[in-house]
Formats: C-alpha cells, sequence, structure tokens
C-alpha cells in the first residue's frame, strides 16, 4: 500500500496483494501439474483515529479489480508457448473493508494488528469455488512515513 495522508486523518492511495498458491494441483489436466495464481489492486481510502498519543484505530476500504489463473508449473511449460501455459483465467472486482490497531513505534514508523473481510465478484475458474478468494484475513501490518 502506497498513500498521501491529508488532515492528518485521510489517506488516499494504491494498495494491491498478490497470492501464489504453492501446491501442485493435476486434477484439470492430464499433462502435468499446475498451480493458481491471483493478484488485484485498486484504490484505497483509510481514515485514522487516534485512540492516545501512540495508538490509532484505523478503518480502510480498498476497491479494485483483480485476475486469477491456473498456470502449468515451470517443469510443464518450458516448450509451451506464453498463451499456452495458461489452463484457465478470470477477472474479478474486489471490495476489501478492513479494521487496524497500530502504535507508533518511532517518529516515523508504526507496528500494527490488522483484520479485512475480502469480498470478490464470482471467480468463474474450472471446478473451482466462485467464491474463492471470498474471505476475512489477519495480518501484522507495518508502516513507515516518508514525510
Amino acid at each position: 500500500r502506497a498513500g498521501l495522508v491529508f488532515n492528518q486523518r485521510w489517506t488516499l492511495g494504491l494498495a494491491g496483494r498478490a497470492i501464489w498458491f504453492d501446491y501442485r494441483q493435476s486434477e484439470l489436466v492430464s499433462d502435468g501439474t499446475y498451480h493458481l495464481e491471483a493478484a488485484y489492486s485498486g484504490l484505497m481510502i483509510e481514515y485514522m483515529h487516534p485512540l492516545s498519543k501512540s495508538i490509532n484505530l484505523n478503518f480502510s476500504l480498498l476497491t479494485g479489480a483483480g485476475l486469477a489463473q491456473y498456470k502449468y508449473d515451470h517443469d510443464f511449460r518450458q516448450e509451451m508457448l506464453w498463451y499456452q501455459e495458461i489452463i484457465d483465467r478470470e477477472t474479478f472486482s474486489v471490495f476489501e473493508p478492513g479494521v487496524e490497531i497500530s502504535m507508533k513505534m518511532g517518529d516515523r514508523s508504526h507496528l500494527g494488528l490488522q483484520v479485512t473481510y475480502r469480498s470478490t465478484s464470482p471467480i468463474d475458474l474450472k471446478d473451482t469455488d466462485k467464491q474463492l478468494l471470498s474471505n476475512a484475513t489477519t495480518g501484522i501490518t507495518y508502516r513507515y512515513s516518508i514525510f
């Protein structure tokens, strides 16, 4: 994520995530193995609410678009042209609200805990749940301010 802070409370910027499922699958094809990869990016807006001098409660919203695909593993795609490496591909839209609590660690850095819920449009990949990427996520965040 990268953004500009306005009025010391609002952030407007760009955010994105990528997923590479490192598990070889073979159910859809008979001539090799493949893996799932997905990525999305979009516009992010965030509101920072100070709870104390060193702790903030942040509310964020990301909206954008992404791509999910099944792609042959490297061992099986050496002889293929670039467009033959893809088994199935689908675009999707994403809406991801989140909340984070962060603590000031220094003049320019914050460490926090974040919870988000990613909701996507139906992802129509072969033999795959249409809500494949729609779920709650948690994580640790680190922020560094340049200015």
